[in-house]
């Protein structure tokens, strides 16, 4: 009996040591677990969303009057059951126990769609340390506590968090921290994450009016373009690539300095950047100047009771306005007398009727916009046009320039002067006046009122020539025309002297040939030797 009793009483004893130890232990977990949620709460308190907020205090909430008490002043206040507090119950020995700290780095990747990336968050020294992760502001996981709904995020117990499936709305800036009593102890690190994207133009520049631009000012144009990684521009212009002459380039623009008018157009953009296709974007372009006025025939010949055309091409932007006079008169349009037709905005035609005497003098073609004014003369005359000329080409038999122009004469041709000369090479002027050769070309038969006159010039040197023709009618000697050409050219007398030089030679070769012996001469003259040594020794 007395040792059922001691056995008892050990049982009791081992029962009643156990539970302390289970109660101490308890008791222990519950103090530290309330300074983490303590921190919790500080720092979920600091979140700008409020529903969260209010979620985060309902289940923070402690549930009795001395809970403020006892996290603003840890020292002071009682435990839960009533007892005293002491210095070693109420706050967290950190003395001994080394701070949790981040030893991963900032990592920024770059990923192809639907792929999975993990963002590390090394901690050395984890303990009971808080970690949160975030994207932006948004919080993603608090310690274990998952506060996101996407399926596709995961958190590990190295704290490392994992995204399947990445997708463009993924993209942004992902922070892991370890929070401390305070912000000055809360550590974290930040990864970026980003994915390659095809190019995109987002804007073109010029926009709106910015595209006019008055010429000889300074042309930018820009192609805004997005994508990962950045893309690479290329230039062109109406189908051409644009170099660097005249151009600058600078990262996404092109800058022309002193604007022409050659510089209006559709300039094109090329985005690439080996992602998915190209991208093109295009701006029109406009160079603003006062008109310029072109006239192609300055002299118009016609006669009385025939009709005349005068014709002149304008250039200009914006659109000039084209009037026609006749000294310092205005010519209106008259279906009877005149006629003015515009073609494509820059053509203009002045028709005119049944040519009298009085039609007969000079005509102006104005031109004019917001910018400046130009104009153009044209003479309606009876004598000849100037002489148009063609391209110069050689005689095919000989070594002379054939020259070939076009004169247009309703009156009968009866005359023509053509007249050149060697030019100065290094100035391409005329050395002296009386040096000219004038010679009088045949004149052919005219097709309609145009006359094709063709001359060969002879007994040229290398060099270079100036050609000036005119033609005569009835009514007189028309305006003399110009015409510069050059070549390697041979005259008679050099021609001449090669082959005198070449037959001699000839000469002098066939006779040469002419006294070779012979084989069978030679052989005649060996035996003969022969014979004669025989009837010496006999």
């Amino acid at each position: 009996m007395a040792v059922f009793r001691f056995s008892w009483m050990k049982i009791l004893l081992a029962t009643f040591l156990l539970v302390t130890l289970i109660q101490s232990e308890t008791e222990a977990r519950a103090h530290n677990g309330l300074k983490v949620r303590r921190l919790v709460r500080r720092e979920v308190d600091s979140q700008e969303n409020a529903n969260d907020s209010k979620d985060w205090d309902s289940e923070l909430a402690l549930g009795d009057e001395g809970t403020d008490d006892f996290l603003n002043d840890d020292d002071d206040g009682e435990d839960e059951d009533g007892d005293e507090d002491s210095d070693e119950d109420d706050t967290l020995d950190t003395k001994d126990t080394p701070a949790a700290a981040i030893t991963s780095h900032p990592i920024n990747f770059t990923l192809k769609a639907g792929s999975t990336v993990w963002l590390p968050c090394e901690i050395s020294n984890a303990g009971y340390a808080v970690v949160m992760w975030k994207k932006g502001e948004a919080v993603l996981y608090q310690s274990t506590m998952k506060l996101t709904q996407d399926s596709r995020i995961h958190k590990f117990n190295n704290h490392t968090m994992m995204i399947q499936g990445v997708q463009t709305e993924d993209a942004g800036d992902y922070t892991c921290s370890v929070l401390g009593y305070s912000a000055s102890e809360t550590q974290q690190v930040t990864h970026s994450v980003q994915l390659y994207t095809e190019p995109k133009i987002v804007k073109m520049l010029p926009e709106g009016n910015n595209r006019l631009v008055l010429k000889g000012s300074t042309l930018i144009v820009q192609c805004i373009a997005s994508g990962i990684p950045k893309p690479t521009i290329k230039w062109s212009r109406a189908g051409q690539r644009i170099r660097e002459d005249g151009v600058e380039f600078d990262d996404n623009s092109i800058i022309i300095k002193h604007a022409k008018k050659a510089d209006s157009g559709m300039y094109q953009c090329l985005a690439s950047n080996s992602v998915g296709k190209p991208a093109h974007g295009a701006v029109d372009v406009k160079i603003l100047y006062a008109p310029e006025v072109h006239i192609k025939k300055t002299v118009i010949n016609t006669d009385e009771g025939y009709e005349a055309v005068l014709m002149c091409l304008v250039k200009s932007e914006p659109r000039a306005i084209i009037t026609w006079q006749k000294g310092e008169e205005v010519i209106t349009h008259n279906d009877n007398k005149y006629q003015i037709q515009f073609n494509n905005s820059d053509h203009s035609t002045l028709r005119i009727f049944h040519v009298t005497s009085d039609d007969f003098g000079k005509y102006t073609c104005k031109a004019s916009n917001e910018y400046g004014n130009h104009h153009g003369h044209i003479d309606l005359v009876k004598v000849p046009e100037r002489a148009l000329w063609l391209e110069g080409r050689q005689d095919p038999s000989e070594d002379n320039p054939l020259l070939t122009w076009i004169v247009e004469s309703i009156q009968p041709l009866t005359d023509i002067e053509l007249k050149y000369l060697k030019v100065d090479e290094r100035n391409d002027v005329v050395l002296n006046d009386r040096d000219w050769i004038i010679v009088r070309p045949d004149i052919n038969q005219p097709t309609g009122n145009r006359y094709t006159i063709s001359h060969a010039l002879e007994g040229l040197t290398p060099g270079k020539y100036t050609a000036v023709v005119r033609s005569k009618n009835t009514q007189g000697w028309s305006q003399p025309s110009e015409h510069k050409f050059e070549g390697e050219y041979m005259s008679n007398e050099i021609r001449a002297d090669e082959r005198m030089e070449e037959a001699p030679q000839a000469e002098v070769r066939s006779s040469a040939v002419g006294h070779l012996p012979s084989s069978s001469s030679a052989s005649i003259l060996i035996s003969s030797f022969f014979m004669y040594c025989l009837v010496r020794v006999l």
